[in-house]
């Protein structure tokens, strides 16, 4: 591992768990790999509720964005970028037939969002927004991710805490 799952794949399954308050239970993933990185990943991953998301990632063609999509029950949310270095990231949620809705779209680069919400709590202007144990369940998923790649099938992601 090391290419885009890690790069990109890390941040997408630590917003779906954030967003939804639920950690991913089970995944199936498919890699493709040029050199000793991979360079695109698809994956689903149920989380624990039952909801299905679905995660894609490359860093094969420059300035791309990673995707994800999120099914619920009474609708779903559609993240175009969200995680790039770019800023104009949008998330949408779907309902119904209705008209989607435009939740956030980023005025600045999420990186660089990032780096000024961890100065700010460094200087404690601002509150820590995690906990570790988030970091921790991201770690489980993508070496279940790994494995399912791997393994050519679904599997099971480690409890943590």
């Amino acid at each position: 591992g090391g290419g885009t799952l890690l790069h990109q794949g890390t941040h997408a399954i630590d917003l779906i768990a954030f967003l939804t308050d639920h950690a991913i239970s089970e995944v199936t993933c498919q890699l493709y790999v040029t050199d000793a990185d991979e360079d695109v990943f698809t994956a689903t991953c149920r989380l624990e509720d039952g909801t299905l998301a679905t995660l894609s990632s490359h860093q094969l063609h420059a300035g791309t964005r990673p995707d994800w999509v999120l099914f619920g029950e009474q609708g779903w949310l559609a993240c175009r970028g969200g995680t790039s270095p770019f800023p104009g990231d949008e998330l949408t949620v779907h309902v119904g037939r209705d008209e989607p809705s435009k939740l956030a779209t980023s005025e600045v680069s999420a990186y660089d969002a990032e780096v000024d919400a961890f100065a700010a709590a460094v200087e404690g202007a601002a509150v820590v927004n995690g906990s570790g144990l988030d970091d921790l369940r991201v770690i489980a998923a993508c070496e279940a991710l790994y494995r399912s790649a791997r393994e050519r099938r679904t599997v099971a992601v480690e409890a943590v805490g």
